[in-house]
């Protein structure tokens, strides 16, 4: 007998040449474990559907959509009379981030999630690792905003002086220093990466580039598929990275 095993399953190799697979994956009613307890009670508090304290893996598999509940996006719009030239208007984010979360590493378990919210975890500020779900298919667009410093009121009066003009996009001013995309990605939306200054390494398992709205940053070093090198260098999007290197097999 020959025991071996990769990432997924293990393989008995039995005398006879006939090869037993074992899968690695836990059962749908079996729990999940999570790496960031703050992450798990969000978790139950919006999918646990059966309200047994636990979510397994068959939950959050009926899960296709996670909004902005990781994160704290809460816009408003305003309108103020300026220097007797008439109305301006605002779209002013009173909440912004979420600095409680430092994993999404279960994000791997909604398995049924094709599409993230634009500002799924915007203003994550310490969100350090991110596991995004072989089933995703688009990054949605963010959207341009006013975001107040430091004072959080609903008086917009009180606080024209303190707004920045800035942006929100799904993954905009996390601690991220790496993420890895999934081969399914056909889209990333705009400013999906906009205020995450550790990101240095972004890993493609799509052998199409996926569709981008914002180019690469320089300073982020693109990993892709074999084979598919000319496809990504020849993409005015991508090409702006530090530099695009082909994965091992």
């Amino acid at each position: 007998e020959n025991i071996t095993h990769d990432d997924q399953n293990v393989y008995i190799s039995l005398r006879n040449g006939e090869v037993i697979v074992i899968s690695k994956k836990p059962g749908l009613n079996a729990n999940v474990s999570f790496d960031d307890p703050y992450v798990r009670d969000i978790c139950l508090y919006w999918w646990d559907a059966d309200f047994d304290g636990n979510l397994s893996y068959a939950e959050l598999a009926n899960v296709t959509d996670v909004g902005d509940v990781f994160t704290k996006i809460n816009t408003k719009s305003y309108s103020k009379f300026v220097n007797g030239s008439g109305y301006s208007y605002y779209t002013v984010s009173l909440e912004h981030g979420n600095a409680a979360i430092r994993s999404l590493d279960v994000l791997k378990d909604f398995t049924s999630l094709v599409s993230l919210s634009g500002k799924a975890f915007s203003g994550d500020y310490n969100l350090s690792s991110v596991v995004l779900p072989d089933s995703l298919e688009e990054i949605q667009d963010g959207f341009d905003c006013y975001i107040i410093y430091p004072s959080k009121t609903d008086n917009f009066s009180d606080v024209i002086i303190s707004l920045v003009a800035d942006h929100v996009g799904a993954f905009s001013f996390t601690a991220i220093s790496k993420i890895t995309l999934p081969a399914s990605l056909k889209k990333i939306g705009k400013h999906a990466f906009y205020g995450c200054d550790k990101l240095r390494s972004i890993y493609s398992n799509a052998a199409t580039p996926p569709q981008l709205v914002d180019k690469i940053s320089e300073t982020v070093t693109v990993y892709v598929p074999k084979g598919t090198l000319e496809l990504y260098t020849s993409d005015s999007k991508w090409n702006t990275a530090k530099a695009i290197l082909e994965m091992p097999n």
